[in-house]
């Protein structure tokens, strides 16, 4: 019901927009209308219906989890995330930026839904679960209002030792994953037995020291109150009597995930590319101008490429080929590679810094790379004496290029727009025969929409296209998510990346003061509607399209 309700809202908000694409689409000039136009009449209609429903499908950004990549979180200085990526399979993903470190972290663990450790596998109803859940809020609830009164009760308790309010501590400890797990008191252990599942008493406490000191309700958290759950026979026969602390009560912003693997560079990473083969092939890019193929299971370099002069800004590797990859620097070349050749198969001159390079997925001798000369360049390899097509349009450097589809590509810049550009399907037969067509001619590749309203002017900020090429991201220099839909010029979902706040204080620092910055995007490769999004202040967060 609340969906339905936020969906009127974002219809009726951008009626104007919807009105402007239906008039624009939908032919009302005829006065007769033959066969033709009457097919012609339903395509457009069906196209518009088509629009509508996705416009209209997803209204709001849902924050799945929250990672943080800096090292010190109590540092507020800048700490840019400039890649996140997923694996082949979404199992995995790696976050790389300015700490020189790569970090795989595992996605399910990532996005644990700590309610769901309440829920009963032996067929529960959804009542009892609810239950189970109420009972837990009441705990809680109960034990902070004792906390609040402990100091009041003290000397008054100092003449009775009530055998009910003594404690026991076992903490159980273990190096691989560093949990405190709790135990349910006595009073309640034949409940447990019977309705509640004894996985839900091993709850995953990962407090970092410095949200206890942003949280005043984890102040109150005493080492005396906290019990572990022990798997032994023993210790489920012995007596203890608590109030078990519900860590899903507080905020996810304070459970920590860690990473999986580790990986240290020499110098600063700008960009990620994992295999479209192998599971644990990555690629990274950084400031010396070096590639680095990693084993991301083994967290060990495999190779080194080195022959740029300056700073690599980006690493893509060939869907249709996966040992191939092109990479592009400030030393204004791009190259092509093979995984297992340690010299470059190709090289490619430009007259200015080359700032993003991508491959066609539909092909493995077509790329294209945007450049700091404001034009994107599209490449056949197999006739790399000349660009087979230079496309012109932005005003500033073009800092991303990624393809849609077989047929279009989506380029950002940094003059505040994205553009949308199609390439003729006849001009690209030509290209796919291998006849090089010296002639630069117009209708080779037609812009087809501007997207504007997310601000751009100096840094990387990320794009990333979902799977089905409906829905666009790119970041801004407002700390905000921008989506557009494909069919609209203008975003039709803008997400803050939530307030920022100073690490010391707890306060609030606004925008306008923190020069923060989204760095990077990427959605799931299979799913529609999950994306990671990443800001210079080396916050990575997990979200959900709703």
């Amino acid at each position: 019901m609340e969906n339905l309700y936020n969906r009127e809202k974002h219809v009726e908000k951008n009626k104007k927009e919807i009105a402007i694409y239906y008039f624009n689409n939908i032919n009302n000039s005829n006065e007769f209308l033959n066969d033709y136009c009457l097919k012609d009449h339903c395509v457009n209609l069906s196209r518009f219906s088509s629009y509508f429903k996705n416009y209209a499908h997803y209204t709001r950004f849902h924050l799945i989890a929250n990672i943080n990549y800096a090292d010190n979180f109590l540092n507020n200085s800048s700490c840019i995330v400039s890649a996140v990526v997923f694996d082949k399979k979404d199992d995995f993903f790696a976050t790389a930026g300015v700490l020189k470190k790569i970090r795989i972290y595992d996605f399910n663990q990532v996005v644990l839904n700590y309610k769901e450790l309440y829920q009963n596998h032996n067929d529960e109803t959804e009542s009892e679960y609810q239950d189970i859940i109420q009972q837990q809020d009441d705990r809680f609830i109960g034990y902070k209002n004792e906390n609040k009164n402990k100091k009041n009760k003290e000397k008054e308790e100092d003449n009775h030792n009530d055998e009910t309010n003594s404690q026991a501590i076992s903490i159980s400890s273990s190096s691989s994953d560093n949990n405190i797990y709790f135990k349910q008191n006595k009073s309640n252990a034949n409940h447990s037995s019977s309705s509640i599942p004894p996985y839900m008493t091993t709850l995953p406490n990962r407090i970092p020291l410095t949200s206890i000191l942003l949280n005043p309700d984890l102040n109150n958290i005493k080492t005396d109150s906290i019990h572990s759950y022990s798997s032994s026979s023993s210790s489920s026969d012995s007596t203890e009597n608590s109030s078990q602390y519900d860590s899903d009560n507080f905020n996810t912003d304070y459970i920590t995930r860690y990473p999986i693997q580790e990986m240290i560079c020499n110098s600063k990473i700008s960009c990620l590319s994992y295999s479209t083969e192998k599971q644990n092939n990555l690629l990274s890019s950084d400031y010396e101008g070096i590639i680095t193929l990693w084993d991301t299971e083994t967290g060990e370099a495999v190779s080194s490429f080195s022959e740029h002069e300056k700073r690599a800004w980006c690493v893509d590797y060939c869907t249709k080929n996966p040992t191939v990859f092109a990479s592009c620097s400030d030393d204004a070349t791009v190259k092509i590679w093979d995984e297992n050749i340690s010299y470059s198969t190709l090289t490619i001159d430009s007259r200015a810094n080359i700032c993003s390079v991508a491959f066609n997925p539909y092909s493995e001798y077509e790329v294209a790379f945007g450049s700091a000369d404001h034009n994107i360049y599209y490449y056949d390899i197999r006739n790399a004496k000349s660009a087979w097509k230079c496309i012109k349009g932005h005003k500033k450097a073009i800092s991303y290029v990624k393809f849609k589809n077989r047929y279009e590509l989506i380029s950002a810049s940094t003059d505040n727009t994205l553009k949308l550009w199609s390439i003729n399907p006849q001009s690209m037969n030509i290209l796919s025969n291998g006849i090089c067509n010296d002639s630069d001619n117009d209708d080779k590749v037609q812009l087809i929409r501007t997207y504007s309203g997310h601000l751009n002017e100096r840094n990387f900020t990320g794009l990333s296209i979902n799977k089905d090429g409906d829905f666009i991201l790119c970041g801004s220099e407002t700390n905000e998510i921008y989506t557009y839909y494909s069919e609209s010029e203008k975003p039709i979902i803008v997400q803050k990346f939530s307030n920022i706040e100073d690490n010391i204080t707890g306060n609030e620092r606004d925008y306008s003061d923190s020069n923060q910055f989204i760095s990077s995007l990427a959605w799931k490769n299979t799913s529609p509607n999950i994306l990671l999004a990443a800001n210079s202040e080396g916050r990575v967060k997990v979200y959900e399209l709703v």
